[in-house]
């Protein structure tokens, strides 16, 4: 397809440094290969940002590279020319230092919050004559020892350099496609490869070479998703999963582990006389589940406030009377240490076990080797649903080496994986497991179900559950929004149980500062409160890259609306049920329903549909693995040898 657009080059940011950028003006029409005309997918060029911005820093880095001669170096994820001080670029980077700032004030910190600093610390474009800016950066330059005769020395590179002696290593940038996420598309491999290139001089016609290379390079696995689209893995990351697949079906029917029915029965009585309640029907068939079926591996599923660290003290208890050692893992430090508290399993970084079972290299090169060993009497308990491929293929060696059971405990719908992969959910399928979905945690029926619901997908109608209990509120500004938590903390707090009432804030920072800024939650045992800004929707809304659409209400207001004034209907903009803000702008002039100036007219909360559109506008961040797809590539292959 070909596109039409219109470039503007501008060589200075908005603070007047030097800065060249380009401006495209697409126009929405594409040229097909038959000829004819269409509309373009904006989606999917919105998608490719990332990407475009690579291939185009690509490229300026090969135009300074070839055309002018100067050698470019790698600077984190972007290149610089090479022999330019720091110093200088730090004099030239005043918008740097003003996004900085605002991400300093507010506590936040990342590409997206970067962004939204950005855009709320712009300011209006100067205009001032080239020559007068040229001649200010030469004399700052000059300051620093940068002058037209320096900028001489540093011209040392090959204006034509031999086009094969590109060279990027292909292992290490496929490791790093897949350090994060499982499975990658086209547009990750183009910005990949576009950092690889521009941080070597080569330009766009070597990122489409490069990737075309990639594409059927033997380690690239292709994939089909059910969505239909194309997906790309590493064939190590399939090898990964299909290692701890396998390892884990082996071990499907072993009984060692198996314990006496009577020996779990005596722990759950114990338990209950010294705690003083009884476990729930399901408490017991998931406890039983885990000690007295058939598996070197057993999954506990366990939902927000279900109990899984209560059941843990009779199944830690039935194992140790029957001679086998407890020992405790987690990802996070003080995830281990809230497992010990609660269930007296001594426990530990996942990463510290592994070390200790496998051993390690120091800094030096010097081998470290491993101190500690797992037999057939050890049981490994692992909060395990935020453990990526590698490091549970690493524990799963480990278990299934030495005929170990592992207990793996989690919550699928909590926080997932940093790392590539998600292996807790692939286990689950494959083995069968235990669930406590009966919240025990919180009191409230609404509560429970508005919980449930969140768990399910169906944000709608848990956040109406919250709206009509009166759970949250918008505020208008950050003082109101201080003024409505602390007055709710303050309201709930019980001086004979303060554990009971927690007031948290967004960021450590905003802790430190006495929850002045951004306070967003204020929980109790008998209930959650939200308050918050509408400015934290619109930046969340930024963040989260989402287009908001109109609520249902509003919809339905609008239809109530047209029926008594039948006038406003050609005053309607075009698309009003798409857009939000087009559809605020309408209501504001025409409803008196005042979005604007987030007033409230007979129980009609704008500032709250607005909270309805982003959630409902919010996809479940789910972690994929790559058998959750088609294998392409060995599909290909087989109707390629059938063909001839």
């Amino acid at each position: 397809m070909k596109l039409l657009a219109a470039a503007y080059r501008h060589g200075s940011s908005r603070e007047l440094d030097p800065q060249i950028h380009t401006h495209l003006t697409l126009q929405n029409l594409g040229l097909r290969a038959d000829g004819t005309w269409g509309a373009l997918n904006e989606k999917e060029l919105f998608e490719f940002k990332l990407a475009l911005g690579a291939v185009y820093r690509a490229e300026l880095a090969s135009e300074l590279a070839k055309g002018l001669g100067f050698d470019i170096e790698a600077d984190r994820e972007y290149s610089r020319i090479a022999g330019i001080p720091k110093e200088l670029e730090e004099e030239f980077s005043k918008r740097r230092e003003q996004i900085e700032a605002a991400l300093a004030e507010r506590g936040f910190s990342g590409g997206k919050a970067a962004e939204v600093a950005a855009l709320d610390t712009r300011k209006g474009k100067e205009v001032l004559d080239a020559e007068v800016l040229r001649d200010q950066w030469t004399t700052i330059a000059a300051e620093y020892g940068v002058t037209a005769e320096s900028l001489q020395t540093l011209r040392t590179r090959e204006m034509e350099p031999n086009p094969d002696s590109l060279s990027l290593d292909r292992p290490e940038l496929l490791q790093k496609l897949t350090a994060m996420e499982a499975v990658f598309r086209e547009k990750d491999l183009f910005r990949a490869v576009g950092v690889a290139c521009s941080q070597a001089g080569r330009g766009s016609d070597e990122v489409k070479a490069e990737v075309a290379v990639l594409l059927r390079d033997p380690a690239v696995v292709k994939l089909r998703g059910k969505d239909g689209e194309i997906y790309y893995t590493t064939r190590d990351m399939l090898a990964l999963e299909q290692e701890i697949q396998s390892l884990a079906l082996e071990g499907k029917d072993d009984t060692l582990h198996i314990l006496a029915p009577e020996s779990v029965k005596a722990a759950m009585a114990r338990f209950e006389f010294e705690k003083g309640f009884s476990l729930s029907a399901e408490q017991r068939t998931a406890i039983d589940h885990l000690t007295t079926q058939a598996g070197r591996i057993k999954i506990l599923e366990g939902h927000a406030g279900a109990g899984k660290s209560t059941i843990l003290i009779p199944v830690r208890d039935a194992l140790e009377a029957s001679g086998f050692e407890v020992m405790g893992a987690s990802l996070q430090g003080k995830k281990a240490a809230g497992l010990e508290k609660d269930t007296g399993i001594k426990s530990q970084t996942l990463a510290s076990l592994l070390r200790e079972l496998q051993g390690y290299e120091r800094e030096d090169g010097t081998a470290v080797p491993p101190t500690r060993t797992l037999t057939e009497k050890t049981v490994v308990v692992d909060e395990a649903a935020m453990n990526d491929t590698r490091l549970m293929a690493g524990l799963i060696r480990e278990t299934e080496k030495a005929g170990a059971k592992l207990l793996l405990v989690g919550d699928e719908n909590q926080v997932p994986p940093v790392s590539a992969g998600n292996p807790y959910r692939t286990l689950k399928q494959e083995l069968g497991y235990a669930e406590l979905s009966e919240n025990r945690r919180q009191r409230q029926d609404c509560q429970k179900e508005a919980s449930r619901e969140i768990r399910a997908g169906e944000v709608k109608e848990a956040l109406q559950k919250y709206l009509a209990a009166g759970m949250i509120t918008i505020a208008k500004d950050r003082d109101e929004a201080i003024r409505e938590t602390v007055a709710g903390f303050v309201d709930r707090f019980d001086a004979g149980d303060p554990s009971k009432t927690l007031l948290t804030a967004y960021k450590r920072s905003d802790v430190r500062e006495l929850n002045a800024l951004y306070v967003q939650l204020t929980s109790h045992r008998e209930g959650t409160r939200i308050v918050m800004t509408e400015d934290q929707v619109d930046k969340m809304t930024r963040n989260k890259g989402i287009e908001l659409s109109p609520t249902d209400r509003m919809i339905n207001f609008t239809g109530q609306l047209l029926s008594k004034r039948p006038e406003l209907a050609p005053l309607l903009p075009e698309e009003w049920n798409k857009d939000f803000d087009v559809f605020r702008e309408f209501l504001d002039t025409y409803s008196g329903v005042e979005l604007g100036a987030r007033k409230d007219r007979e129980g009609f909360d704008c500032r709250l549909e607005k909270v309805e559109a982003l959630l409902s506008s919010i996809r479940k961040n789910e972690k994929a693995n790559a058998l959750d797809f088609e294998v392409m590539d060995d599909k290909e292959r087989i109707e390629e040898r059938s063909i001839r």
